[in-house]
This record gives structure tokens, C-alpha cells and sequence, in this order.
């Protein structure tokens, strides 16, 4: 039986819940481990932040990745979790020589067209075409819309499959919630502005009947804060690490706001926050970028908005909800209905596909 690593750049194990569960399942390992090859930048913002966890972390990661370069992965079943088309794919292949590859992805610009990591060199491009096709047996990908760009790709050869991502159902969940005569809104992520927190203010000012909790911690924490104490219906929660806290507060809220701006290299690729949300019975509102679209479409369940026509659009909706209390239950409904196709059982017999292809190969 042939030991299973994920071999990420960073991030949460949680994503691969659902290949646990699935090796577990099909008797295919005893567990995963996870690997992250950002050590030199891991190890040096432990020593500036003096967390002196992370310095240990990165020298684990060290010592891991050397036991990987001396072996080549021999016996091992490796899945890759990295950017497309980050230059330590050369090195990467080195250290995976004797693995059986596979890869994890949400990436859905595989033709070039927005890219996490630019290539400056011609070689970078043609490691990744041969990695791609002549290494790697299967790609687990996040979405329909990534799978689809990658196998209409240069990089295209390797077996596919889409795995999207599972929510902890202990944590998130819909249960009676306690009423009000207003409409909460939350927000959870990163506060910085690529998450498009103006257009969270300028609803905050535009319905103030209303309530608004922002969840999460980055650069823009002391410019809402100030929001906070000027404007009567914000809340700044700042980071709640706990799961079961978060739920708590999402099944406090009626309405989730994810208003993402594009920037060079990153837009939304999945949306965590809108399956768990909307399993809590939380209404999504969000901009159209790749990963909220596709996870909302069809489903009739909340607002996928252009970025530009954000605020208009979302205030249209708004006031439909709070003028219509029916139209807001059903798409309560609808929103924990749509949740339940990314319940861990749902995801981990996705990923089974593939680990089951792998696992009866010679």
C-alpha cells in the first residue's frame, strides 16, 4: 500500500478532507501527510514574527523534503498543490522522480490568460507542459470551468477530474435562527481590498436599518474599525479562528456579502465562505468571478453581480429581501439545498474516482 503526501506551496489541510475520507473509504492508505515546500519563506517570517512554531514547521518541511529528494518519492503517491506556472516545477520534479504524480488545482486560466506566476522564461512554459504530460496521472481540479480550460490546454494529457471542496458539517449548519426585524449581513475573509470591503461600507451607509459583521483580520482591520465607531450598524469582529464560533455567527446573519475585486494574478477560484454560509442558511450576494459563479449557477440561490454594477445590483436585491420576508425564506431553502452537493460524503466519492484510477494502476 503506497503512502499518500501532499506536497503543497501552503494552506489549509482542510481542502483535502475529502481525500482522507476517500482513502479511508476505499482502504487505499492509512492517511496523508502534508508537506509544504515554501520553507526559506516560511522559516524567515517565523524568526521576524518570533513565531517559533512556524520555524519549527519549516525545519520539519526541510527535513521531510530532503527524505523526498533522496528517495524521489519511490513508493509514494504524490499529489501537488501548486500554482500554475511557478518556476520550482523544475526542482519539484527532481525530488517526485519516483512518485506517482497527481495534481490538485483551482486554477482556470490553463491557456494563458491570467496567470499566478507569469513566465519570463520559455523553459519554465515547456517544464510545465512535460510535467504535466508526461508525469502527472490525474488532476483533481476545483471546479467544471478549470477542468474544462486545462484538458483545451497545451498542458492537457493526464486524466481529470473535479473535487470542489467539502465543509465541515459539525461547524456549519442550519438550525431555527432567531429572528429579527432587520436584515443582517456578514462578511467573512481577508480585509484587504481585493475583497472589494468599500462596497461593505457603502451598503452599510446606504441601508442603515440594517446590520453588518465583518469577520476576519488583514491591512484594512483599522480603517474599519474607525468605520465601525462612525456608522451605527457595523460590527468588526476581527479574526474568529474558531469554526463552530463562525458558525454560530453565520447562522445569526441573513445575507453574505463576498463583493471580490480582480487584481493582477488572483480572482475568486472557489468561494469557501458562500458553501458555508449557505449551509448555515445564509443567502450569498457576490461578484462574478470564476469560483462563486459556477458554484451559484443554475441554483436560483442569491446574486452573482458584475463588478462594476455591484452596489446597484445588490440593493436592488436587498430590498426585495427586506420587503418580501417569503422571498428571503425560500432562499434560505434553496441556499441549504445547494449546500448539501459539498457535504464531506458528497466530495470524498469525487475524489474516490480518481484515488481508485491511481491505486489499480501496475
Amino acid at each position: 500500500m503506497k503512502r499518500w503526501t501532499v506536497l503543497h506551496e501552503s494552506g489549509a489541510p482542510s481542502h483535502y478532507r475529502g481525500l482522507e475520507v476517500a482513502l479511508n473509504a476505499g482502504a487505499h492508505s492509512s492517511g496523508v501527510s502534508f508537506l509544504e515546500f515554501h520553507i526559506l519563506r516560511q522559516f524567515a517570517k517565523g524568526l521576524v514574527s518570533r513565531n517559533y512554531s512556524a520555524v519549527v514547521r519549516a525545519g520539519k518541511n526541510a527535513a521531510a523534503l530532503a527524505r523526498l529528494l533522496i528517495s524521489g518519492g519511490a513508493g509514494e503517491n504524490i499529489v501537488i498543490g501548486m500554482a500554475p506556472f511557478n518556476p520550482r516545477v523544475i526542482w519539484i520534479r527532481i525530488i517526485c522522480r519516483n512518485a506517482t504524480v497527481l495534481m490538485h488545482s483551482s486554477w482556470p486560466y490553463w491557456d494563458l490568460s491570467f496567470q499566478p506566476h507569469p513566465w519570463r522564461f520559455r523553459f519554465v512554459l515547456r517544464s510545465w507542459e512535460s510535467f504535466c504530460k508526461k508525469r502527472v496521472k490525474h488532476v483533481f481540479f476545483v471546479t467544471r470551468f478549470a477542468e474544462r480550460n486545462f484538458n483545451e490546454s497545451s498542458f492537457a494529457g493526464p486524466s481529470t477530474s473535479v473535487v470542489a471542496h467539502a465543509y465541515d458539517q459539525v461547524a456549519f449548519y442550519c438550525d431555527p435562527r432567531r429572528e429579527s426585524q432587520r436584515l443582517r449581513f456578514v462578511f467573512v475573509g481577508r480585509l484587504e481590498k481585493s475583497k472589494g470591503l468599500f462596497h461593505v461600507l457603502a451598503l452599510a451607509e446606504r441601508f442603515p436599518e440594517c446590520s453588518f459583521a465583518v469577520i476576519g483580520d488583514g491591512p484594512l482591520l483599522p480603517e474599519l474599525k474607525k468605520a465601525e465607531q462612525r456608522y451605527g450598524n457595523i460590527s468588526v469582529c476581527g479574526q474568529v479562528g474558531n469554526r463552530r464560533d463562525l458558525g454560530d455567527l453565520l447562522r445569526n446573519s441573513d445575507v453574505l456579502l463576498l463583493p471580490s475585486i480582480r487584481i493582477p494574478g488572483w480572482e475568486e477560484l472557489f468561494g469557501m465562505a458562500i458553501i458555508e454560509a449557505m449551509a448555515c442558511g445564509v443567502v450569498p450576494v457576490t461578484t462574478d468571478h470564476r469560483g462563486p459563479t459556477e458554484i451559484l449557477s443554475g441554483t436560483g440561490v442569491g446574486l452573482v453581480c458584475s463588478e462594476g454594477d455591484f452596489l446597484e445590483q445588490a440593493s436592488a436585491f436587498i430590498n426585495i429581501l427586506a420587503g418580501n420576508r417569503d422571498v428571503l425564506e425560500h432562499q434560505r431553502r434553496l441556499a441549504v439545498a445547494t449546500a448539501r452537493d459539498y457535504e464531506l460524503s458528497s466530495i470524498a466519492n469525487r475524489w474516490l474516482a480518481g484515488v481508485a484510477e491511481v491505486a489499480h494502476e501496475k
